[in-house]
């Protein structure tokens, strides 16, 4: 669906295609939303690496989001937007869990922990990072560009186009050598 959702990102009002879901505080929920958002990505035309990205993106967010779920907010679900554009995914990611400090420059952790990868990774695999607190619930926004997909039904006329100047060097080129060819058994210019 094309709409026009207002306020997803710092660049103020974005046109594009639009995703939502929302799902309770699981782990087997974090596998659906970033299964489900890779496949509505895809059907845009998003390539491997971007949609691999993206997967990994959500999952870790999803992964803080259901580890750090608090108690009492049982019951509640936690949401994944999306919004693709012709050069962007926008995603914003809402849970009801306490509010933390986002580090501004995260860093991987000793080899022996067993967690504090995720916001890294997510800060490296994204452009822009934006972590809002507010008494309902926080807000994670991110977004991650990309190069714009060639629809499928505009590459024919470009192949076709590429074709048709291939063929016409390659007769310039014949023609080259056809003279250059004649050109040895011909000792007067004239007769050339």
């Amino acid at each position: 669906m094309n709409i026009q959702v207002p306020d997803i990102s710092e660049s103020g009002t974005a046109t594009g295609y639009a995703w939502q879901w929302s799902g309770p505080y699981a782990l087997g929920s974090v596998r659906e939303a970033s299964i489900s958002a890779r496949g509505f990505l895809a059907d845009h035309g998003l390539v491997e690496s971007d949609l691999s990205a993206w997967e990994l993106i959500l999952t870790e967010a999803g992964n803080n989001c259901v580890i750090h779920h608090r108690s009492d907010s049982s019951g509640l679900t936690w949401q994944v937007q999306l919004l693709f554009t012709s050069d962007r995914v926008i995603a914003r990611i809402h849970d009801c869990n306490q509010a933390f400090a986002w580090p501004s420059d995260p860093h991987l952790p000793d080899d022996d922990s067993e967690s504090g990868r995720g916001i890294f990774l997510i800060h490296t695999l994204t452009d822009f990072r934006k972590y809002d607190c507010h008494p309902g619930g926080n807000i994670l926004t991110l977004e991650r560009r990309h190069t714009p997909a060639v629809p499928r039904e505009d590459l024919e006329p470009i192949l076709d186009a590429m074709t048709e100047e291939l063929a016409a060097c390659y007769e310039s080129l014949s023609a080259i050598f056809k003279f250059t060819a004649e050109a040895r058994h011909v000792t007067r210019l004239e007769d050339f």
